[in-house]
């Protein structure tokens, strides 16, 4: 089954063409992987003050697995998902936890060191090579994600809409 969806370009060293998919069915699978995963934090954090009540699928990390594979549209996409998930939901919580950070630190020190950090990993990126520069995601574009994650709750096509058009560094 997974054989019939696969079409094999052994010669290509980039893993979605190599599988015989596009490269916008990885952009597409990376950003329903962010938006599942953010979304679900903040619809749990509003939502539910006693994390005893808040349903397992906003809690667990087979439940943003779950949401994302329900944005999915066709059979490649859940394929696609499903094969970069763990990496990609990895980067997600920890930006989560950078943005959580971010936003709930008070001490003015440590969001100038914060702040300091994020500009350093922007400068790095900024210098790499330009193939490289385009795949890396920096802290900041991450922080953009979360945010309009935040305002398209609801709406992953709102949400990829605004993503897809947003200028890269």
């Amino acid at each position: 089954m997974i054989k019939e969806i696969l079409n094999f370009k052994h010669e290509s060293d980039n893993i979605p063409t190599a599988l015989g998919l596009s490269e916008s069915i990885d952009n597409r699978c990376r950003e329903i992987i962010h938006f599942a995963a953010f979304t679900s934090y903040f619809i749990k954090n509003d939502f539910f003050d006693d994390g005893n009540e808040t349903p397992s699928n906003l809690t667990t990390i087979t439940g943003v697995l779950e949401k994302a594979l329900n944005i999915c549209k066709t059979k490649e996409e859940e394929l696609y998902t499903i094969f970069v998930f763990r990496n990609v939901h990895d980067h997600c919580s920890q930006a989560i936890g950078a943005y959580k950070t971010f936003e709930e630190e008070t001490d003015v020190k440590e969001r100038k060191k914060m702040e300091m950090l994020m500009h350093l990993v922007e400068l790095k990126a900024l210098s790499d090579d330009d193939d490289e520069r385009d795949s890396l995601i920096t802290p900041k574009d991450m922080f953009k994600k979360i945010k309009v994650a935040k305002e398209n709750m609801y709406n992953f096509e709102n949400y990829y809409s605004v993503i897809i058009n947003e200028p890269k560094n």
